[in-house]
């Protein structure tokens, strides 16, 4: 996922620590989409504890070859639809005013949910240090659960 990462700019490389980390303790709420073998794209979230009806959306990329494809959707709809989610009616992510793939990203996810969309500060470029953008908290819901009972 590191490697990955470094191939799409603009997104915020974190360390291989982390990306180690939240796919291990949070297996149940993130996926990778592989190609011969080769990560060619992830979602990495997690339920928030005192939200267990929100999923948060820590980070998501797309190889360069593999976008346009719905990959990032599919990843969403698969990990929506787990039990580990099956509470779920609203997904959080945050992301630049400037990052225009993000925000169409989420808002197609927010059409295809029936779900409403609302775009709210959430961290200051001073709270980033002052090198960063600012993030807007993207919000999306309520929507229907995804999870079915039907392979459990």
């Amino acid at each position: 996922m590191h490697h990955l990462v470094e191939r799409c700019p603009p997104l915020d490389l974190n360390s291989q620590y982390a990306y180690n980390l939240m796919g291990g303790y949070f297996a149940k709420t993130c996926a990778v989409a592989e190609v011969d073998g080769k990560i060619v794209g992830f979602l990495l979230g997690f339920i928030p504890p005192d939200k267990q009806d929100r999923f948060f959306v820590w980070q998501v990329a797309v190889d360069k070859e593999h976008r346009r494809g719905g990959t990032a959707q599919k990843l969403l709809y698969d990990i929506l639809s787990r039990p580990a989610c099956a509470q779920v009616r609203f997904v959080e992510a945050t992301a630049t005013p400037s990052n225009e793939a993000s925000k169409k990203f989420f808002s197609n996810f927010a059409t295809r949910t029936q779900g409403r969309i609302e775009f709210s500060p959430f961290l200051s470029r001073e709270d980033l240090g002052g090198e960063h953008e600012e993030e807007l908290l993207i919000t999306i819901g309520p929507f229907t659960p995804l999870h079915t009972t039907k392979n459990e």
